[in-house]
């Protein structure tokens, strides 16, 4: 170096032994960009360079290496200039620097040459590539792994990192939820997910489900270690469970209703198999009683053969409703309605029966199907095989009504039957519950509840006469009318 820039040999001495120590390079560039003098540090990079073009020597560049700071200062006069360089080292590695450039001024204030200060940051460098593409395949991962996304919970709870398919799914940016506290992403959910993370954070893996944001999560979360074996981080892979949530529910809910279905099955095999059991017994009694001279046996076989068969239809068409409810149509209710009465009193030609019907409509339609003559007929059979009047009255009277703005159909059939106690009013209707018995025969009003919300109706029954229920009973149907009633 030549002397005009040595102060002291003793002080250069000194300071060339420091920055040698601590591995930072120093050079001296002229205002033509020569290597004046570089100290140890730079010769064993890149070998002698003194008397060397800057940019050829250290970057391998035929013309002045963009952003270059000796440049800076001699074209602009600054008094600092800061910059990061890539080059060779003299076994062909590539080596990273960070330049701080300095000018070195005459007395006058001119400036003369620039000292290069060089700090490598080569291990830096590639420790920020081997970040970044971590960073970079933990990403991948996360935005192809299937409705989840990856989370790095950082020591102070805070997102150190997150990405997934779930943040595109929901139109979120995963960016905008790192270095946010686990208070500001989870809310009111915080105590519960915080007590798992440190868990991990303590060495465990953990895993638990929690229902956050409209879905249900699973989240799995593990330690991780760095190299002096402690834990200054966490790894939550979070998958979205909703799909498989609402199938197990789904599942529950099936395995319910078949559960139920089959409960209604043994009812209804039960029942059938009592009470078939009885009308053929009543049937086998009458037989031993019966000659042609005695009519009155002849006619009671004949009404218990006709309950039997009533019987086995009611049965039939109640194991077809289990399975779907029947297609509904526009159906003329006072036409199917007079039909019954005309086959109640065919089957029961010894009964002195007496219906009548009280009715200001000219037509009703209702949405049903064939089952309403199934209803009309097992309301109007009760009435009369629980009756013992030597006549039988039943009027059905029809009326209409308005509720919450909606025209209903009101029909009530009102008997002089033996009643019903007001203890028994609703469980008539769900025999299968409790095993009660009224007089005999069951299943008629079972069904006829059952249609009637088929038809998105209702059916409960009252007394014909307010105070004793044993003057009679009056079942009270009402539908849902068409607008063209």
């Amino acid at each position: 170096m030549s002397e005009k820039y040595i102060i002291n040999k003793e002080y250069w001495e000194q300071f060339q032994f420091v920055t040698q120590s601590i591995g930072v390079g120093l050079c001296v560039i002229s205002k033509d960009y020569r290597v004046l003098w570089a100290n140890k540090v730079l010769n064993d990079i890149f070998g002698e360079v003194e008397g060397k073009i800057c940019h050829l020597t250290f970057n391998q560049r035929n013309l002045i290496c963009p952003n270059c700071g000796v440049k800076e200062i001699l074209t602009t006069g600054a008094d600092r200039a800061t910059n990061e360089q890539v080059g060779k080292d003299t076994e062909g590695e590539t080596i990273w620097s960070q330049i701080i450039c300095a000018p070195i001024r005459d007395e006058a204030g001119n400036t003369t040459a620039v000292l290069e200060t060089v700090i490598p940051i080569t291990t830096l460098k590639k420790a920020e590539k081997s970040l970044h593409e971590s960073e970079k395949l933990l990403r991948i991962i996360a935005e192809n792994y299937p409705k989840s996304f990856i989370s790095i919970i950082e020591k102070d709870m805070t997102v150190g990192f997150t990405s997934g398919q779930e943040f595109k799914k929901q139109g979120l940016d995963p960016e905008s939820f790192v270095g946010l506290t686990i208070e500001e992403v989870f809310g009111e959910k915080t105590s519960f997910i915080k007590s798992h993370y440190e868990k991990a954070f303590r060495g465990e893996e953990v895993s638990f489900e929690v229902f956050l944001n409209d879905q249900y999560q699973e989240y799995n979360v593990v330690p991780l270690f760095n190299e002096n074996g402690d834990i200054d981080r966490i790894l939550s892979v979070v998958r979205n469970i909703s799909d498989r949530k609402h199938a197990e529910q789904k599942l529950v809910d099936s395995e319910e209703k078949y559960r139920e279905a089959y409960k209604r099955a043994s009812f209804y095999q039960d029942l059938f198999t009592h009470d078939i059991k009885n009308i053929f017994q009543s049937i086998l009694l009458s037989t031993d009683l019966f000659s042609d001279n005695d009519r009155e046996d002849y006619s009671f076989l004949k009404d218990h053969i006709t309950r039997g068969i009533n019987l086995i239809k009611n049965v039939s068409i109640l194991s077809e409703l289990e399975g779907k409810a029947p297609n509904k149509i526009s159906v003329d209710c006072l036409h199917v309605l007079k039909e019954v009465v005309e086959n109640i009193h065919k089957k029961f030609v010894s009964k002195k029966i007496n219906i009548e019907i009280q009715n200001s409509f000219e037509k009703i339609e209702l949405q049903a199907s064939e089952l309403l003559s199934v209803l009309f007929d097992n309301i109007l059979h009760n009435a009369v095989i629980h009756n013992k009047n030597s006549e039988v009255e039943i009027l059905v009277r029809i009326s209409d009504f308005e509720v919450a703005n909606e025209r209903m159909l009101k029909m009530e059939f009102i008997d002089n039957g033996i009643g019903i106690h007001d203890s028994m009013k609703e469980s008539v209707f769900l025999r299968e519950h409790n095993g009660e018995d009224i007089q005999g025969i069951g299943l008629g009003l079972s069904l006829a509840k059952r249609i009637v919300e088929i038809f998105n109706g209702a059916l409960k029954v009252e007394n014909k006469e307010i105070d004793d229920f044993s003057k009679g009973s009056n079942f009270i149907l009402t539908f849902p009318l068409n607008d063209q009633n």
